[in-house]
């Protein structure tokens, strides 16, 4: 129990910090904020939690891939903000993120990415193999030269 308080502490202070940064400096604020802060502190509590490598590299794969269709938020809030006020602004964020999630996922999945289903798609896949044995390279071939496919493979030995 001390220590699920001691990380519910250390998470909180994290973002408090930030927001005590954020009044006093705009710039220095969306730097920290930035900064990958809450998924480094859950890569260690992961680690210190001895959960398996795999699991800590997936949350770091998944992270990487989670955030991209979150960006348009951050151009989208300040043009918004005057306009709608903040909580309408929150609001309208939150479903143009979901959307945009919804669309990028469906994209990504045309590559061999799965964000939305539980089919496993681990990193190891992604970091640890080299060459195309025992694996298909692409989801539609279509798209590249088939001469240049079919040199992507290693030669029978």
């Amino acid at each position: 129990m001390t220590w699920i308080i001691t990380k519910y502490l250390l998470t909180a202070g994290m973002v408090v910090f930030i927001s005590e940064v954020a009044k006093r400096s705009d710039r220095l604020g969306g730097f920290i904020a930035a900064l990958p802060l809450m998924t480094f502190l859950t890569l260690v509590w992961l680690y210190v939690e001895n959960q398996t490598e795999e699991k800590i590299a997936n949350h770091a794969y998944y992270t990487f891939w989670y955030v991209i269709p979150t960006l348009p938020m951050f151009l989208l809030f300040p043009y918004l903000l005057p306009k709608l006020g903040f909580w309408a602004t929150m609001g309208a964020s939150t479903v143009v993120t979901v959307l945009c999630f919804g669309l990028f996922a469906l994209v990504m999945k045309n590559f061999g990415v799965n964000l939305l289903c539980k089919k496993k798609n681990h990193p190891k896949v992604v970091l640890m193999h080299f060459g195309g044995p025992g694996r298909n390279r692409t989801t539609d071939t279509r798209i590249f030269s088939p001469l240049l496919y079919r040199l992507s493979y290693q030669a029978k030995s």
